[in-house]
């Protein structure tokens, strides 16, 4: 069978996680937790900006290493994070996903957990990458223009 293309319901992105994996065993890096090796120190309690910084690093990360594969002429840059704090204490820290080009788009699956505080290289959890294959997906589903 070939590798895995991302989830069935995707139209724009696909994913092979083991590039990933390939990139932080072969940069020996599995050990440094996220926030460390972006913001090259480890935070006690990250910024709304590091979270967002963050993210905007791991996400180009993820495509430069072909983890991530977004369609034709779209590209990282056309995408920004915004950090969402959790409006009570039973939700979740997460990262708004827009369009740099259409703001104001923010469809249900656009908002991505934020799961990473503290998490080693290695292990992060495929469960983002996963949001993130969502959160595209419905954004260039969504836009006026399609890519």
């Amino acid at each position: 069978m070939s590798a895995q293309s991302g989830p069935p319901y995707t139209r724009f992105v696909t994913h092979q996680l083991e590039n990933w994996d390939r990139f932080v065993e072969e940069s020996e890096i599995g050990d440094v937790t996220i926030d460390e090796y972006y913001l090259r120190h480890k935070p006690c309690k990250p910024t709304e900006e590091e979270h967002e910084k963050v993210m905007a690093e791991l996400f180009a990360d993820l495509v430069a290493t072909g983890a991530l594969v977004l369609p034709g002429a779209c590209k990282v840059d056309d995408f920004q994070f915004t950090f969402r704090a959790a409006i009570d204490k039973d939700m979740q820290d997460g990262v708004q996903l827009t369009l740099k080009s259409e703001p104001e788009l923010k469809p249900q699956w656009s908002l991505i957990p934020y799961y990473l505080a503290g998490a080693k290289m290695a292990s992060m959890d495929t469960y983002v990458i996963k949001w993130l294959v969502l959160s595209i997906d419905t954004l260039l589903t969504t836009q006026k223009y399609n890519y």
